[in-house]
C-alpha cells in the first residue's frame, strides 16, 4: 500500500508539473477564480463532511513528497488534494500554444495545496474573495497570488453595497441622537454616489452656480426633451436606455434624500453652523435631484424637500432671498393640490391662509433647543417641518384662548367698532386645530420606513386634550350642558405625557373642568362637590403662578391662567346666585359663607397677581371685585363705582395699545348690567323703563357672544319688570 501510494503521488506530481509548463499565469488565475466561484454554486463539494475525509497532512500520499504542505497563515482553511484513485485523469485536449517564460531547470516540486477560505460574500450580485490564494514552487520560490478585491469587483457592484451600509448606519445614528456621526455617514453616501460636498470656496461657488443654472434650465420643457433625445441616441437599444434611465432616477432619489437630511441637520442647529451659501447649495441640490427622480420619489417627500428649502432660505438668508422662500412655498402648495392625493394631510396646513401667513411671518424657530411643551407632544428635533407644524398648533391654541379672554374689536364703516363673537371665533380656531392634530397619524410618513427623520406617528394627544378642555369651558359659558358632559369624558382621560410632568397648571385645568361638570343640574350635592373641586383648582392655580424659571410658552401660559381664574370666579358666582335665588324665592336674603368668601378672595388674589404681568387680566378685576362685595353684602356705593367702571363705554382713539387690552369687553359690560339690575338697590339705578332698555341691550350682547345662560336670565328679568317683551323685541 505504501509503494502504490508513493507511485500515485509521483504520477500526480508529474502531471501537475507538465500542466504548469503548458499554462500561462493568466490561465491559472482564471482557474482559481472558477474554483472560488464554485463555493456558492456547489457548496456540497466544499462542505466540512467532504473535506474531513481527506488527510490533513502526513498521510500515505504525502509522506514521501519530500516535505510538508505549505499553508497560509490566515484563518482556518480547507485543503483539497487530488489523488489518482479518487479523480480519474480524462484525456486532455491539445493546449493552445501561448508564450511563456524561459523554462527553469526541472526540480522536484512539493505537493501543491490549494488554500480556499470559507469567507466568501454570498450577495447575489457579486462574489468577493476575502483572502488571497497562494501557489508556491519550492525550487523557484515563485508565488501566484490571487488578485485583490478591488480588481475583482466593479465600481457598479461596490457602490450600492457601500451606499446602503452607510445610509442604514446614518439612520441608526439619527435614532440615537448622534447627529455628527449621522452627518459623516450621509457625506460618505454622497461621496459613493460621486456627489461629494464642496471642500473649498471655489468648489462651493462653482457648484452653487451650476445648481442655479440647472434649476432654471430644468423648468424649460424643451431642454428636458432635448436631454432625453440625446440620451436615447447614445444608447444602443430602447431597453438599454430605459434601464439606464431607471437607474439614474434611483441614484438621483438616493442623493436627494442624503442632501435633504444633511440640510435638515444644518438648519435645525444639530451641526456646527456653516455658511449661508452652503445651506442654499444643499437645498438646491436636494430640489434638483428630487425633481430629476420624478416618480421614484414620493410626492410627500418632494413637498418636504421644497418646504425645507423655503425654511433654509428664510432662516439663513433673512429678507434678502425672501422671494425665493415664497416661491418654494408656492411650489410645495402646488404639490398639495387635489391631483396629489398621496400627499399627507399633515402638510395641508400650509395650504390654509393662516398656515401660510404663519410660515411667512417667521414667528417660529427651528434652531432652538427642543423643549418639552405642555400644549403639544414632542416632535422630531431634526425635522424642521414637524417643528414648524408644532409651533403652528400652539399658535392656533393661543389664538383660541385669547379670543375668549381678550376679544378684539372689529372696525366697521362709519368708525363704529363691534365686538367680535368671542365664542364663535374660539370655536373656529379649535375646529381648525383639531383637524390638523387628527391628520398627523392617519397618513403615511413623509419618508420611507427606514428613515427616522419623520414626525411621531399618531395624533397629538396632548394638543387634543387641551382642545377638549377649552371646548368644554366654552360650552359651560354658553350654557350647553349636553356638550359639557360630552367633552368631560375626553378631559378625564389625561395623556400620560401630561401626567408625568406633574404640572400645577394641568391639574388646575382638570379640577376646573370637574367643577364645571359637578355644577350641572341633576347632580347630587351640587354645591359641595363643585366647591370642593374649585378649592383644589384654586390651590393648583396659585402654585402655577409661583413657578419660577423660563418656560417655553409664557404667553400661552398667561392666557390659560387668565381663563382658569375667570372660570373659577364665574363658577363661584353662579353657585352663589343659585343659593341667592332660592333664598329670595322664600323672602330671605342670602349672604355667602366665610368659606365661600375665602375661596373667592383667593381666586381674586390670583387674578390680581396675574394682572401685574399680564395687562388683559385687568378687564376682569373690577367686575369680580364688585361681585365679591355683593356676595358679602358690603356698602353698595363702592360696589356701584366698580360696576360703573365696567359699564362705561370707551373709544380707542387717543389711547395707548396696552390700555385697550385692559378695557372691559362687551361681555363684561353685559354681565355688569345684569349684576347691577339684579342685586343693587333701586336708588342706584335709573327708572324701570331705562332698566329694561339696559337689560335688553345686555341680552342682545350676551346672545351675540353665545352666552345663552346669562341671556335667558336677562330675558326673565325683563319679563318681571313688565312690558319688557316689546322692549326686548325692539
Amino acid at each position: 500500500m505504501d509503494e502504490s501510494g508513493e507511485l500515485g503521488g509521483l504520477e500526480t506530481m508529474e502531471t501537475l508539473t507538465e500542466l504548469g509548463d503548458e499554462l500561462t499565469l493568466g490561465d491559472i488565475d482564471e482557474m482559481l477564480q472558477f474554483v472560488s466561484n464554485q463555493v456558492g454554486e456547489f457548496p456540497d463539494l466544499f462542505s466540512e463532511q467532504l473535506c474531513g475525509s481527506f488527510p490533513s497532512g502526513g498521510g500515505s500520499g504525502g509522506g514521501s513528497g519530500g516535505g510538508g504542505s505549505t499553508t497560509s497563515p490566515q484563518a482556518a482553511a480547507l485543503q483539497v488534494k487530488v489523488s489518482p484513485t479518487s479523480v480519474p485523469n480524462p484525456p486532455r485536449a491539445t493546449p493552445v500554444l501561448q508564450p511563456r517564460p524561459q523554462p527553469q531547470p526541472q526540480a522536484q516540486l512539493q505537493q501543491q495545496t490549494v488554500m480556499i477560505t470559507p469567507t466568501f460574500s454570498t450577495a447575489p450580485q457579486t462574489r468577493i474573495i476575502q483572502q488571497p490564494l497562494i501557489y508556491q514552487n519550492a525550487a523557484t520560490s515563485f508565488q501566484v497570488l490571487q488578485p485583490q478585491v478591488q480588481s475583482l469587483v466593479t465600481s457598479s457592484q461596490v457602490q450600492p453595497v457601500t451606499f446602503w451600509r452607510h445610509r442604514k448606519q446614518a439612520d441608526l445614528d439619527l435614532a440615537r441622537g448622534d447627529f455628527a456621526a449621522a452627518a459623516a455617514n450621509l457625506q460618505t453616501c454622497l461621496s459613493v454616489l460621486g456627489r461629494a460636498l464642496p471642500t473649498s470656496r471655489l468648489d462651493l461657488a462653482c457648484s452653487l452656480s451650476w445648481n442655479v443654472i440647472r434649476y432654471s434650465l430644468q423648468k424649460l420643457r424643451l431642454v428636458r426633451w432635448l436631454l432625453k433625445k440625446v440620451f436615447q441616441c447614445r444608447c444602443a437599444t430602447p431597453a438599454t436606455a430605459a434601464g439606464l434611465v431607471d437607474e439614474a432616477k434611483a441614484s438621483a432619489r438616493d442623493a436627494a434624500l442624503a442632501y435633504h437630511r444633511l440640510h435638515q441637520l444644518h438648519i435645525t442647529g444639530k451641526l456646527p453652523a456653516g455658511s449661508a451659501c452652503s445651506d442654499v447649495h444643499m437645498a438646491l441640490c436636494a430640489v434638483n435631484l428630487a425633481e430629476c427622480a420624478e416618480e421614484k420619489i414620493p410626492p410627500s417627500t418632494l413637498v418636504e424637500i421644497h418646504l425645507t428649502a423655503a425654511m433654509g432660505l428664510k432662516t439663513r438668508c433673512g429678507g434678502k432671498l425672501g422671494f425665493l422662500a415664497s416661491y418654494f412655498l408656492s411650489r410645495a402648495q402646488s404639490l398639495c393640490g387635489p391631483e396629489r392625493n398621496a400627499v399627507p394631510d399633515s402638510l395641508r396646513w400650509l395650504c390654509h391662509p393662516l398656515g401660510q401667513r404663519f410660515f411667512m411671518e417667521r414667528s417660529w424657530s427651528v434652531k432652538s433647543a427642543a423643549k418639552e411643551s405642555l400644549y403639544c407632544a414632542q416632535r422630531n428635533p431634526a425635522d424642521p417641518v414637524a417643528q414648524v407644524h408644532q409651533a403652528f398648533c400652539r399658535n392656533l391654541l393661543e389664538r383660541a384662548v385669547e379670543s375668549l379672554v381678550k376679544p378684539q374689536a372689529k372696525t366697521k364703516a362709519g368708525d363704529q367698532e363691534e365686538e367680535s363673537c368671542e365664542f364663535s371665533s374660539a370655536l373656529e380656531y379649535l375646529k381648525l386645530l383639531n383637524s390638523f392634530v387628527d391628520s398627523v397619524g392617519i397618513v403615511t410618513p413623509p419618508f420611507s420606513c427606514s428613515s427616522v427623520l419623520k414626525s411621531a406617528l399618531g395624533p397629538d394627544v396632548v394638543c387634543r386634550w387641551w382642545t377638549s378642555a377649552i371646548t368644554m369651558a366654552i360650552s359651560w359659558l354658553q350654557g350647553d350642558d349636553t356638550a359639557v358632559r360630552a367633552h368631560f369624558t375626553e378631559v378625564e382621560r389625561v395623556p400620560k405625557a401630561l401626567e408625568v410632568t406633574e404640572s400645577p397648571l394641568v391639574k388646575a385645568v382638570l379640577h376646573t373642568c370637574r367643577a364645571m361638570h359637578a355644577s350641572l343640574p341633576g347632580k347630587a350635592d351640587v354645591q359641595q362637590s363643585a366647591l370642593c373641586h374649585c378649592e383644589r383648582a384654586s390651590g393648583h392655580l396659585w402654585s402655577s403662578l409661583n413657578v419660577s424659571g423660563a418656560t417655553c410658552d409664557p404667553t400661552l401660559n398667561h392666557v390659560v391662567q387668565l381663563l382658569i381664574s375667570d372660570l373659577l370666579l364665574s363658577l363661584r358666582t353662579a353657585l352663589w346666585q343659585k343659593q341667592a335665588g332660592a333664598s329670595q324665592a322664600l323672602g330671605e336674603t342670602y349672604h355667602a359663607s366665610g368659606a365661600e368668601l375665602a375661596g373667592f378672595q383667593r381666586d381674586l388674589g390670583s387674578l390680581r397677581r396675574l394682572a401685574h404681568s399680564f395687562c388683559p387680566a385687568y378687564r376682569k378685576v373690577f367686575l369680580h371685585e364688585a361681585t365679591v362685595r355683593l356676595m358679602a353684602g358690603a356698602s353698595p356705593t363702592r360696589t356701584h363705582q366698580l360696576l360703573e367702571h365696567s359699564l362705561r363705554r370707551r373709544t380707542a382713539q387717543g389711547t395707548k395699545h396696552g390700555e385697550v387690552d385692559a378695557w372691559p369687553g362687551q361681555r363684561e359690560r353685559a354681565t355688569a348690567i345684569l349684576l347691577a339690575c339684579r342685586h343693587l338697590p333701586l336708588s342706584f339705578l335709573s327708572s324701570p323703563g331705562q332698566r329694561a332698555v339696559l337689560l335688553a341691550e345686555a341680552a342682545r350682547t350676551l346672545e351675540k357672544v353665545g352666552d345663552r345662560r346669562s341671556s335667558n336670565d336677562c330675558q326673565q328679568m325683563i319679563v318681571k319688570l313688565g312690558g319688557g317683551t316689546a322692549i326686548a323685541a325692539s
